[in-house]
């Protein structure tokens, strides 16, 4: 390569990064824009916009929680490795930080049993529901240990609330789109 094509090859790119500089109120003005619009569309539909939110967060809710229920049948069978250990601190930790946006809801579909709230309390001194009692304790084996023979029953009822609450958001937004 020459030096003259060097120095087209810079300074070409030198344009191009001008070119980009001004770009910038252009694609200022276009993300306004945007964000506008969607804004626009939230408020013309806020409940189909909430009802969608809400049902997000269940499928990253039932995401997490089977993995979570994968995580408790291969220690439950195996022993708590430190892999298993490790994928269920994780699990556990987005348990403890997200499971507050769907409990309200679900908590309305769940069949309350007092066994998870003293297993619960066993395990972490605070009284739960089913979920919480599922990841209650912080180590994967002493969970494991100290199964008092319900884990599967409080599996399948957390499972039939998620499927119950999530039919029910699916027909809520099949009416809201109805309705409008």
């Amino acid at each position: 390569m020459t030096r003259q094509e060097a120095f087209q090859r810079v300074s070409t790119g030198a344009v191009s990064v001008v070119d980009w500089f001004k770009r910038i109120p252009v694609r200022a003005q276009l993300k306004a824009k945007d964000w506008q619009e969607a804004k626009e569309q939230e408020q013309d539909q806020p409940a189909l916009f909430v009802l969608k939110e809400r049902q997000q967060d269940v499928l990253d809710f039932y995401n997490h929680f089977e993995n979570l229920v994968e995580i408790l049948c291969d220690a439950a069978q195996r022993g708590a490795t430190v892999k298993l250990q490790d994928r269920f601190t994780e699990e556990r930790n987005w348990m403890q930080t997200h499971y507050y946006l769907v409990r309200p809801y679900l908590a309305a579909y769940l069949t309350l049993d007092a066994d998870d709230a003293d297993h619960s309390l066993l395990l972490q001194g605070v009284a739960g529901d089913a979920v919480q009692t599922l990841y209650a304790s912080a180590s994967l084996d002493s969970l494991v240990h100290s199964d008092d023979g319900n884990m599967i029953s409080r599996i399948i009822r957390c499972r039939e609330a998620q499927n119950l609450y999530a039919e029910h958001l699916r027909q809520l937004i099949a009416r809201e789109k109805a309705c409008s």
